[in-house]
């Protein structure tokens, strides 16, 4: 949009970035109403719109939130570089919860460690994690979701702007 536009010259002039109305949550939520057929996210050769975005992403913060996720819980997430990255990290947030990515490929001690060490309190992945027998998998996580004809959209939780967002190892 031309806001967006004239937001990013003025970003690139050096000038202090101005706060914006939205927290970034409403503000994908705000973009899938208004051009719910516009692209959001390309992964190689597939996309998704925002509105298929919004639907996914809302409907797994509610199975989230149906497994317990509370504000600022952790939510482990072992998964490749996929269109479901950014999905599960936008359920995660809109469920109020604290993503934790985690590369699948680190060994599954460091893995293991990892999910201790932050407390998390769900671990999601594309396949199964021998060290991890309690881990979630996207598709028995996504089940019910991905065939919700009309999952709600907009936040499952309150935002609040002070809240843990993210926990990263390095």
């Amino acid at each position: 949009s031309p806001a967006e536009a004239a937001a990013v010259l003025e970003w690139s002039s050096g000038a202090a970035p101005r706060a914006r109305d939205a927290h970034p949550v409403e503000a994908i939520g705000e973009k899938a109403a208004s051009f719910p057929d516009a692209t959001a996210i390309v992964a190689g050769q597939q996309s998704l719109s925002y509105g298929t975005l919004e639907r996914l992403a809302t409907g797994l913060a509610q199975r989230m939130r149906g497994l317990g996720i509370q504000p600022e819980d952790r939510v482990a997430l072992v998964l490749e570089r996929t269109l479901w990255m950014p999905v599960l990290l936008l359920a995660t947030l809109k469920a109020g919860g604290c993503y934790v990515p985690i590369d699948p490929r680190l060994p599954q001690q460091r893995i293991r460690a990892v999910v201790e060490e932050s407390g998390a309190r769900l671990v999601v992945t594309t396949t199964p994690i021998e060290s991890l027998p309690e881990a979630v998998l996207v598709s028995t996580l996504c089940s019910t979701c991905v065939e919700a004809p009309a999952a709600v959209a907009g936040p499952v939780r309150e935002l609040l702007d002070d809240a843990l967002v993210y926990v990263i190892y390095t």
